[in-house]
């Protein structure tokens, strides 16, 4: 199998053209190899760093791409290596529409696109709301519900495993624990999501005229309404090992609306998976389990042409 081809690529932000431009890398088939018309599209999820989830995007672009699939991977504005301010998540949809439309003029053999995204770029891909694009599916890594989401997931299963944990308390009788300082430590968590219930996460007041996020309720509303509109054609990977896979799993299961959109077919859960799969076997099952499914996807597409 030939070695995929990587590209440089500036593309616009779609916010206007005196914005600095967003850097991406264009991952295609070597020479020789098939190219199929169904590209990848991997935005990232927020702050990265090279040894992190970022390195997760490269390998999984390279990957994809050697199996035939063009794919594209890009920094927002302001994070990763793309100049420019980080204006928030509220315009990461808008950055991903206008990154799709950039890459379907650079790859015009493309008819169909996938995206892939993990945590808040999953988020983002939900809420991307652009008919305009030729969109055949998504694969969304540990969904991000939002600021006061991840509050809860951390009360309900960090401090409260701990709570229900035999090695725990045997740790305290015997000692081992410092029962002041725990203690203060789920008050300070408790406090932390009593404060941002009450004061919410953003001010309007302080905005400054940046776009601002969209609030938790309207934000999941959101993202329902786009997984439906992707009818079924959505592979979930949930790591076993993440505070936000199991709030989000805990969410799906408290609603039967959403219950429809996350069906157990289509779900990859790795119990011994951390948030960014940073185990080289776990980051492999997601590359190989990702380029299968985008294969099934394309089959789907192909034979509906």
């Amino acid at each position: 199998m030939e070695t995929p081809t990587r590209t440089p690529l500036l593309l616009e932000t779609g916010i206007g053209a005196d914005t600095e431009p967003m850097l991406a890398m264009l991952h295609k088939p070597g020479r020789g190899g098939g190219v199929k018309k169904l590209g990848l599209v991997i935005p990232i999820g927020g702050p990265q760093i090279r040894s992190g989830a970022h390195r997760q995007y490269i390998d999984l672009a390279d990957a994809s791409a050697a199996a035939g699939f063009p794919t594209l991977r890009f920094d927002y504005p302001g994070l990763g290596d793309s100049p420019g301010e980080d204006v928030g998540f509220g315009s990461h949809q808008v950055f991903l529409s206008s990154a799709a439309r950039g890459f379907l003029a650079e790859v015009p053999e493309l008819t169909h696109l996938a995206f892939w995204g993990l945590c808040e770029g999953a988020s983002t891909i939900l809420l991307l709301n652009d008919s305009s694009l030729p969109i055949a599916g998504a694969i969304l890594a540990n969904p991000w519900l939002g600021e006061d989401g991840q509050d809860a997931g951390r009360l309900k299963h960090h401090y409260g495993a701990r709570l229900l944990s035999w090695s725990f308390w045997g740790r305290v009788l015997r000692g081992d624990v410092n029962v002041l300082s725990a203690g203060l430590g789920l008050v300070s968590g408790v406090a932390q999501v009593i404060k941002q219930k009450i004061g919410g996460r953003f001010d309007q007041s302080k905005s400054d005229g940046k776009a601002l996020d969209p609030g938790p309720l309207d934000l999941r509303a959101r993202m329902r309404e786009g997984a439906a509109q992707l009818e079924g054609n959505i592979f979930w990977i949930l790591s076993g090992r993440d505070l936000t896979a199991k709030h989000f799993e805990s969410f799906v299961k408290a609603r039967p609306e959403w219950q429809s959109l996350v069906q157990s077919q289509n779900v990859l859960r790795l119990d011994e998976a951390d948030h960014t799969f940073s185990d080289p076997s776990m980051k492999q099952r997601v590359n190989t389990q990702t380029v299968a499914w985008l294969e099934t996807l394309w089959a789907k597409r192909k034979s509906g042409e």
